[in-house]
């Protein structure tokens, strides 16, 4: 398995990608404000979360016959709220209004040994909890909802044949079973796709692609954004060092930036920097070192980042907000970290209404 996404000091977890449950690093050290993530955001007039994230215990997650993660929803007044309580929950996403959370779980059995997982994407009502199930396909993961909810981006491989590879697929709301990988020509077998975001606007999705069969013959890695309309791909980064992971990937409200986490490799793992890309020019600031795979923007001027993370005095997983400043170079302010109830979390998202 290709796993991006490795950092020290962290617990590390496999369910399909790397998940990390790490204390901050890098940064400056957390301000006397009482600031935390739920302060950067607002109440949805649809859906009662304004973030949500998978969690599980220690154990759970370490249970060789299953993933061990739930999915949780966190309301603006702090309160959580466990949506699911089977530990099948792989990836998950709000939609833009907050009314659906799209959730990817795994099989009620672990596949024999060398197979892939039929990964069953799901529709959880945000306000009742109801699942409609849209598609079944193999390891199926990181749905992400157009910013009009007509489209879901996934990542999806062609068969349960573990020497296939998974690209981006677009899945039609209206009508699931239908979902084509995208672009058309996606059937190279020496690239991998993780983490797809839509642009703002819904015109084009980005994605990190791990090719291990380029020309120079070392394996590298890349954001890549394709436009919708007509299919053309454009590789917008590539790490000074091609073989240095990427994992997580968001896009700024603005439709300015990408921001990422990058660092080591995936023989060494090393220090993970979070990374912003500024997709007119191609250039790239770190922002701080020791970033979680699950970075994304929670202000809609991008000028706070968060993820979840966990520190090793404590058995919790904890929310935790880095307030940027403008000045490349310059640390940004830690927030107070918001506690969480379970012990490893990962995958956080936020819904756009939810952005101040």
């Amino acid at each position: 398995m290709t796993v991006p996404g490795v950092h020290r000091f962290c617990i590390v977890v496999l369910i399909g990608a790397a998940v990390t449950s790490c204390a901050p690093q890098g940064g400056g050290a957390p301000s006397d404000a009482t600031t935390s993530v739920l302060d950067q955001l607002a109440p949805c007039d649809e859906g009662p979360y304004v973030a949500a994230f998978l969690g599980g215990t220690e154990e759970a997650v370490r249970d060789p016959d299953g993933y061990g993660f739930d999915l949780w929803g966190v309301r603006a007044d702090g309160r959580q709220i466990q949506v699911t309580q089977d530990g099948r929950a792989v990836s998950a996403s709000l939609t833009t209004d907050g009314r659906e959370i799209l959730l990817a779980l795994s099989p009620m059995s672990p596949p024999p040994y060398g197979v892939r997982a039929e990964t069953t994407l799901v529709a959880v009502n945000a306000g009742t909890g109801a699942q409609t199930e849209l598609v079944t396909a193999p390891d199926l993961t990181f749905p992400r909802a157009s910013p009009d909810g007509s489209l879901i981006a996934v990542i999806v491989s062609a068969t349960t044949d573990l020497n296939d590879v998974s690209r981006v697929a677009l899945i039609p709301r209206d009508n699931p079973s239908a979902f084509r990988r995208f672009p058309a020509d996606a059937d190279s077998r020496s690239r991998t796709d993780y983490s797809p975001v839509w642009s703002p606007d819904g015109s084009r999705i980005a994605m990190i692609a791990y090719d291990w069969a380029v020309a120079d013959g070392e394996a590298q890695w890349s954001l890549r954004v394709v436009d919708i309309a007509t299919g053309n791909e454009t590789i917008v980064y590539t790490p000074s060092e091609p073989d240095t992971v990427l994992s997580g990937l968001d896009w700024s409200e603005s439709g300015e930036f990408l921001l990422t986490t990058s660092g080591g490799t995936i023989a060494e793992p090393g220090r993970s920097a979070a990374t912003e890309i500024k997709l007119d020019t191609g250039d790239s600031r770190e922002l701080f070192l020791d970033s979680p795979s699950d970075l994304i923007y929670t202000s809609r001027d991008g000028a706070s980042v968060s993820a979840t993370v966990g520190f090793a005095t404590e058995n919790q997983a904890h929310l935790q907000t880095w307030i940027l400043q403008t000045e490349s170079g310059t640390i940004p302010t830690l927030a107070a970290p918001t506690p969480l109830t379970a012990a490893v979390a990962t995958r956080l998202s936020t819904p756009a209404c939810a952005l101040r």
